[in-house]
């Protein structure tokens, strides 16, 4: 059964990204804001990017039926929720830069195309037709939204790397600098003890 092999294929892949999300990267460890807030930006956008995959799959399944079948439209408007609830937590940790290279990857004729044929099906009580809805025309409009939003999360995981690369710079220059500091108070205390051997000799 084709649809039998779909849905287990969806279930599946939903199951892996669910647990995927839920790994502990030992991130509650990491002491720098930055580093923390720009990780946090990277997995919330890519939340919204797979539940935008996800919603993808299941409108173009649904709508060369003419309708969303059994639970299919409830799943629709959970994803649907999951989406905009990834886009909403966005800005709480992204940079103003990166909210406005996020904005940018909505706001593209395909993205906004993609919002419009959402909002048709969302309207349409579970009803779906091919003409308000042409397959081809909602998956390729789905299929560019979502890579606009990998080239975002490709860009924030820059920013990760770039932080990261500007951490270890940093311990770097302070270890070299805990050395000669180190270096100083031996020499000093090598003076000093120069110093007072030859004090008690004289």
């Amino acid at each position: 059964d084709h649809t039998g092999v779909v849905k287990d294929t969806f279930d599946y892949f939903t199951t892996t990204i669910t647990a995927l999300d839920r790994l502990d990267l030992g991130l509650d460890e990491v002491r720098d804001a930055t580093l923390r807030d720009a990780y946090q930006s990277l997995q919330t956008l890519g939340n919204a990017k797979e539940f935008t995959g996800e919603e993808r799959a299941i409108v173009l399944g649904s709508v060369r039926g003419g309708k969303f079948r059994g639970e299919d439209y409830s799943r629709f408007m959970e994803i649907r929720a999951g989406r905009l609830a990834a886009l909403a937590a966005f800005p709480r940790s992204a940079t103003a830069a990166q909210e406005r290279r996020l904005d940018a990857a909505l706001t593209t004729p395909d993205a906004e195309r993609m919002l419009a044929y959402e909002s048709t099906a969302v309207h349409g009580g579970g009803r779906l037709t091919s003409r308000a809805v042409p397959p081809m025309a909602w998956w390729d409009a789905a299929t560019s939204t979502i890579n606009g939003l990998r080239r975002v999360q490709v860009s924030l995981g820059t920013d990760v790397e770039n932080r990261a690369v500007e951490l270890e710079n940093a311990a770097q220059r302070d270890l070299l600098l805990f050395a000669l500091l180190a270096l100083g108070t031996v020499a000093a205390l090598g003076a000093l003890s120069t110093a007072l051997a030859l004090g008690v000799t004289m």
